[in-house]
């Protein structure tokens, strides 16, 4: 139990982590990709503003030809690649596109404002600025730069950053665990206390119980002398300790199936035959069915042996079946069914008693968990035989679930190991 909350706190830390991780990360490769389309847009109105500059003017302040030396002029291809690799055009006042110069193609429509475009194909990113000299409008340049170096600096950053979270990721989810691991010791120290002390205390009490419980039935056994009322005094106190002769047995199974959990120890192993002890198990409850006209259906098939211990396998389907008896209304049915499934063995018990509602399921196994107090209390239940199913069940690696109809039926199932046998039946 206690490995399962190192696992869940554990999970639920690095679940955390990951989650502000990937908040980190995605605001950084926001940031990132903003600040490389700032520095292009801070390149491409460089480039404009140059452009513009290089327009040549007289003495008197007049434009020898009104168009920028950077376009017109003729270079060689190693005397400027970027430029080669860009596109700058020169328009007219008019918008008519007069002039330009680059291998990069430019598709979007002219804009006659200073404004940034976003070029789908080929990805570029497009600025057009008017040019302006003492007041007079003289054209339009308008730079076109391709994205392929930015979407190479968004790639490589989005490499370094699952990089870094996957080795982040792995580094603090080792550590989380082993500090996890860490921090619980005193509280799997003191359950393991608790639970020694409950076994022990169990053990203790037997002896006055069973001493108290024999007196008072050698007492009812031999009423001479008594007066009427010490008799019922007697049947209350034997009654009393009866029961609590049962709870501190059932405290014991739990505490010492409990512990063998915790401690990782492996439980008896022994091939058992389930159909001679699902027949055993139904002679024994048999007078508690026939007092309520109840029908018991036995369809366990034949051949099959699960790996456990005898009084575990009993206790098992003793509790299912004597809680079926306690919720299932008179001239109700009870079946038990074993037959093999997903490379073991399956065990049904199905009753068509009061069932559970939804809400409840999940409590079915919890200790001194009853649906009904009541109805519990008259028929000698105290909470514990179904927490006790769950921890033997837990202690052979088996599972076991819950399915109810609340009014119609209830049916369990658990699933345990198997052994195949000689001829070929089994799991």
């Amino acid at each position: 139990m206690l490995e399962k909350w190192q696992r869940r706190l554990a999970l639920i830390n690095i679940a955390v982590f990951l989650t502000i991780l990937a908040i980190f990360c995605a605001a950084v490769y926001c940031f990132g990709s903003s600040a490389f389309e700032a520095q292009l847009q801070d390149k491409l109105r460089s480039i404009a503003d140059s452009a513009i500059s290089s327009i040549d003017f007289d003495d008197y302040g007049q434009p020898h030809n009104g168009k920028p030396d950077l376009i017109v002029s003729v270079l060689p291809n190693e005397a400027s690649p970027a430029l080669n690799s860009m596109r700058i055009q020169w328009f007219t006042t008019l918008g008519q596109l007069d002039i330009e110069k680059g291998l990069l193609k430019l598709n979007v429509p002219f804009k006659p404002q200073e404004t940034f475009q976003q070029q789908l194909n080929p990805p570029a990113l497009v600025f057009t600025k008017p040019a302006i000299a003492n007041g007079k409008l003289l054209g339009y340049v308008r730079v076109g730069h391709p994205l392929a170096e930015i979407q190479k600096q968004r790639g490589l950053l989005l490499q370094c950053l699952i990089l870094g979270a996957l080795v982040a990721v792995t580094a603090s989810g080792v550590g989380m665990f082993l500090l996890v691991r860490q921090s619980l010791k005193p509280v799997e120290e003191s359950i393991e206390h608790l639970q020694q002390f409950c076994a022990d205390a169990a053990h203790e009490l037997l002896t006055p119980i069973t001493a108290i419980r024999t007196n008072s039935n050698v007492a009812l056994r031999h009423p001479a002398g008594m007066r009427e009322g010490d008799k019922e005094k007697f049947e209350a106190i034997a009654s009393g300790a009866l029961q609590i002769e049962k709870l501190t047995e059932d405290l014991l199974k739990l505490a010492k199936a409990e512990q063998l959990i915790e401690k990782k120890i492996d439980p008896r192993l022994t091939s058992l035959d389930l159909a001679q002890h699902v027949e055993d198990v139904l002679v024994k409850i048999a007078p508690g069915a026939e007092k309520k006209n109840l029908t018991l259906k036995n369809n366990t098939q034949k051949h099959l042996h699960v790996l456990m211990d005898g009084d575990d396998l009993d206790c098992v389907l003793k509790n299912l079946l004597d809680n079926a008896i306690k919720y299932t209304p008179d001239d109700g049915t009870i079946s038990i069914s074993a037959f093999p499934a997903h490379g073991g063995i399956r065990i049904t018990v199905i009753d068509s008693g009061i069932g559970i509602e939804k809400d409840d399921l999940p409590k079915v196994f919890e200790r001194f968990w009853r649906a009904d107090q009541a109805r519990s209390y008259h028929s000698g239940g105290n909470g514990l035989g179904l927490p006790i199913v769950k921890a033997i069940i837990d202690k052979y690696d088996g599972t076991i679930t819950v399915a109810s109809d609340p009014g119609k039926q209830t049916e369990f199932k658990i699933d345990l190991k198997g052994e195949k046998t000689s001829n070929g039946r089994g799991s």
